[in-house]
């Protein structure tokens, strides 16, 4: 008589169901359950298995991977396979298999519950509860349904959270490179309601992103905010003289953030344009803008030449400079008349822009 084939072996490194090996031993395999190995431990061992599976604590490393001479497959319990070496696997023959739709459905109603956690303020009351209190009126929170949804990554998971907000009769716009218009259409979700939006710093990075997603194919914007904007690192225009030594962004400030940001490069030939958008040779082609910014800043005239240049551009530019307002005046001092027109006019733009 012939020598029976020797079973198969599987090695569980990482906790899971105990379901797990009963699936394994119906299927004729052997098991073993080692969690807690460090690569020294897994590397010890891993030659004498034929599969492999993980979670996410265990990291299959190349050199794990160097003595796994009989090893055909690593199965991940769960989405990720960053802690694997994939490459280094491939290159043995051993395949790498995951479960993208092990925990789609709980993660995503994990994400509605924190949401209508935050709508109702339900940690807060909770908390004021058990403090003894009783402030019903002061966690009257939101309803949910009318409100608008933005999914960053629409995959299997943001696929099954955009299906129960719309349950929920809320509206769903999404982001996803790799979502076409017909999944976007089937799931019931919008992709041309992407805008980016940034302040001082930020407003400069937001128009350098609007700028690299044109050169780039994408995301696509719908527009791009850009409160008092820091554009230019050159640092050569009237305002930024005008107002040195004076408010709570000067020359100096200046000098400083942007050689933070670029180091010796700062003021030289060589500036990317998606780094100090004011170097932009070409403003074709960009999203609708809002730009504001406060005349008594050194910002000013930089905001003021980014408009120009896209009026030059052809293109679309609302342009309000705010009389007597030094920078960022609307966070400092909120309460004033020119802080809340500020705030409503930049608030009458985006909801004109996102309108049907």
């Amino acid at each position: 008589m012939g020598k029976s084939k020797a079973k198969s072996r599987v090695l569980i490194a990482d906790d899971m169901s105990p379901l797990a090996q009963e699936c394994f031993k119906q299927a004729g395999i052997e098991v073993d359950v080692k969690t807690g190995l460090d690569k020294q431990g897994l590397g010890a061992i891993i030659g004498g298995y034929d599969g492999l599976v993980v979670r996410s604590a265990t990291k299959v490393t190349s050199k794990v991977l160097e003595a796994a001479d009989n090893l055909k497959v690593i199965g991940r319990a769960g989405i990720g396979v960053d802690n694997i070496d994939v490459e280094a696997a491939t290159a043995k023959g051993i395949v790498v298999m995951n479960t993208p739709f092990g925990n789609s459905i709980t993660t995503a109603e994990h994400a509605i519950s924190l949401m209508l956690a935050v709508a109702r303020q339900i940690p807060q009351a909770n908390a004021s509860t058990h403090a003894g209190k009783w402030e019903k009126s002061g966690f009257m929170g939101v309803e949910l349904m009318g409100k608008t949804l933005g999914i960053i990554g629409c995959g299997n998971i943001g696929s099954v959270v955009a299906d129960r907000a719309q349950g929920l009769k809320m509206k769903v716009i999404a982001y996803d490179p790799f979502l076409t218009e017909e999944r976007a259409d089937d799931l019931g979700v919008r992709l041309d309601r992407l805008l980016i939006a940034g302040a001082s710093a930020g407003g400069g990075l937001a128009a350098g992103a609007a700028l690299a997603a044109r050169d780039r194919g994408g995301p696509r914007l719908r527009g791009q905010l850009l409160d008092y904007p820091m554009l230019d690192d050159r640092g050569t225009t009237r305002s930024t003289h005008q107002f040195d030594g004076i408010g709570v962004w000067d020359r100096i400030s200046n000098e400083t953030g942007w050689s933070a940001l670029l180091g010796d490069a700062r003021g030289g030939p060589d500036v990317s344009p998606y780094a100090a958008p004011a170097r932009a040779t070409d403003l074709r082609d960009l999203p609708p803008a809002f730009i504001d910014v406060g005349s008594a800043e050194i910002f000013r005239d930089e905001a003021v030449a980014f408009a120009d240049g896209l009026w030059n551009a052809g293109g679309h530019a609302e342009l309000h400079v705010w009389p007597g307002g030094f920078h960022a005046f609307d966070i400092f001092a909120p309460h004033t008349a020119l802080s809340r027109g500020m705030i409503q006019t930049r608030r009458a733009w985006m909801a004109r822009l996102l309108a049907d």
